[in-house]
């Protein structure tokens, strides 16, 4: 068999009635928020995460929960966004803003102990992302009810009962969930913010974690926790060029198929679809 070339067909051989549009729609942008509030001390703090809505949206209501504690480090000129982007590296490893919110709350000098009791009482202020879940739930139930017509975002005057201007909830879990503590903040102690390339990847900082969940006696060994009511651990922002992410980013991803996160997520996605504004 002999194969005979064919010349390429131009446009309007391959379109005789014209070349098609296709409308992709206009592209998305990446909006970052950083939006200061005060804590239940009164104090600035400063939460963060990124939007490609105009508006900027409602927070996420995963997150990612901070306490820095270097004296030099002030509120009133941090920059989250930028904070949490060279954490990763710009590389994107899936615990940015879009799909978590970042909070950061300024303790000069602070231990463990009182970082703890920090957030147990913001905690009590504001109350957990598990009141959020369910009154979205109960929402979007509301809506189906009434055959899908949109439901008002207030199910009574104090449903929140958070008594901080709405602000999103903490994630404080009751659950053990196969875990050997059930929560968790993080401690960054260093007075250099940037945490991108080799060198910030040393950064200071520690992955704190409490509540521990009693282990069953067969299964103690050299580590009881219910002995340690706070896990300090040191960590890097990551692992090394061309390893596995590791570190602090690493130890992140590994929390993105977490329940919590799950629900929360979808509890996000469900209060835009209702038109919330806010928690």
């Amino acid at each position: 068999m002999v194969r005979t070339k064919t010349r390429p067909r131009t446009l309007e051989e391959r379109y005789p009635n014209g070349v098609p549009q296709f409308n992709l729609g206009p592209m998305l942008e990446i909006k970052p928020c950083n939006r200061t509030f005060t804590d239940h001390t009164g104090k600035q703090a400063v939460m963060s995460w990124e939007s490609t809505r105009p508006n900027l949206a409602l927070p996420p209501l995963p997150c990612w929960v901070f306490y820095m504690v270097h004296p030099l480090l002030d509120p009133s000129d941090f920059d989250g966004h930028a904070f949490y982007t060279k954490l990763e590296n710009d590389q994107g490893y899936g615990v940015g803003g879009g799909k978590f919110r970042y909070e950061f709350f300024f303790l000069p000098g602070a231990t463990v102990e009182e970082c703890h009791a920090h957030y147990v009482a913001e905690v009590k202020s504001r109350g957990t992302i598990w009141d959020q879940i369910a009154k979205v739930k109960r929402a979007m139930e509301l809506k189906e009810q009434k055959g899908g017509q949109q439901e008002i975002q207030d199910l009574s005057p104090n449903e929140d009962a958070t008594g901080n201007s709405r602000l999103p909830g903490l994630l404080l879990e009751g659950e053990d969930h196969d875990f050997v503590y059930r929560n968790f903040f993080f401690m960054y102690a260093d007075a250099n913010l940037d945490c991108s390339g080799p060198e910030g990847r040393t950064r200071e900082m520690y992955i704190v974690q409490f509540d521990p969940v009693p282990q069953h006696p067969d299964e103690i060994g050299k580590f009881n926790p219910m002995e340690h009511p706070f896990y300090l651990r040191r960590t890097e922002a990551r692992g090394e060029k061309g390893g596995f992410s590791g570190g602090l980013i690493g130890w992140m991803e590994e929390m993105v198929t977490a329940l919590w996160v799950m629900e929360a997520d979808d509890a996000t996605e469900n209060a835009e679809k209702l038109g919330w504004k806010s928690w």
